[in-house]
């Protein structure tokens, strides 16, 4: 047998008392894992906000010729989508939804509710608000579309800025995921705890068993000394008394 056949027998001898001694411990494991799952639930119960999410599509076609619509206008509007996106998330915008639904934010405060793209190879630009009141996502939501269109067709000079589809009222809340942060509690403390054991175990070099004595010292065992039981005990007990005195 060469050396890398023992080192991959002694690799997977360590590999299996590894598991074996987790398998012991899983108790341990499992109740690290309930515990933070509790903690979790906890958490996203009551003390998360939960946050509502409304979204509303813009259709915007770049018209040369108000009564027809070239392929080239289509091409064009492509072009034009991440102006679009950045005029609608820009002060203008953003600072007239606020002054018209005479809201207490910053700019910064209102930006950090929006989110607007445009759908790849679409004319469509997607804008969706979130806020832990679903009516107010909804109607901030259709406020940008309503001065976005006009902001664009002001800076962009386009004929046809419109709303494909109206903000929804959001029923259930997109944020946060209970069950997702349960579950990424539990398997994030149960591999915590795995962790700690498994580096615990291979830090202790204490030799145990006859066993240990074979593998790590190299030295074969000739016999066992069995111990009375009653005398461990009292050695046990002497040593708690000294500690206590």
């Amino acid at each position: 047998m060469d050396t890398r056949e023992k080192e991959s027998m002694e690799m997977e001898i360590d590999i299996l008392e590894v598991a074996r001694y987790l398998l012991r411990k899983a108790w341990l494991i499992a109740l690290v894992g309930f515990v933070c799952a509790v903690v979790a639930y906890a958490y996203t119960k009551v003390l998360v906000v939960p946050q509502y999410k409304s979204t509303t599509r813009m259709y915007v076609i770049n018209r040369q010729n108000e009564s027809t619509v070239t392929s080239s206008d289509l091409q064009s509007s492509n072009y034009m989508a991440k102006d679009n996106v950045a005029l609608l998330t820009g002060r203008t915008v953003i600072e007239g939804v606020i002054e018209e639904m005479n809201l207490d934010m910053t700019y910064e405060q209102m930006l950090s509710k929006i989110s607007v793209s445009n759908l790849t190879d679409t004319r469509l630009v997607v804008v969706s608000v979130s806020d832990a009141d679903p009516l107010m996502a909804m109607n901030i939501a259709n406020k940008v579309c309503e001065l976005g269109a006009k902001h664009i067709e002001n800076v962009v000079k386009v004929a046809a800025v419109s709303v494909a589809d109206e903000a929804n009222l959001p029923k259930e809340p997109y944020s946060p995921s209970t069950l997702k942060n349960v579950m990424l509690a539990a398997l994030l403390g149960a591999f915590a705890v795995a962790a700690v054991l498994v580096v615990k175990m291979l830090l202790n070099d204490k030799i145990v068993t006859a066993e240990d004595v074979d593998k790590y010292l190299g030295i074969s065992v000739l016999g066992i000394l069995p111990i009375d039981e009653e005398i461990a005990k009292a050695k046990k007990a002497r040593k708690r008394n000294k500690r206590r005195k």
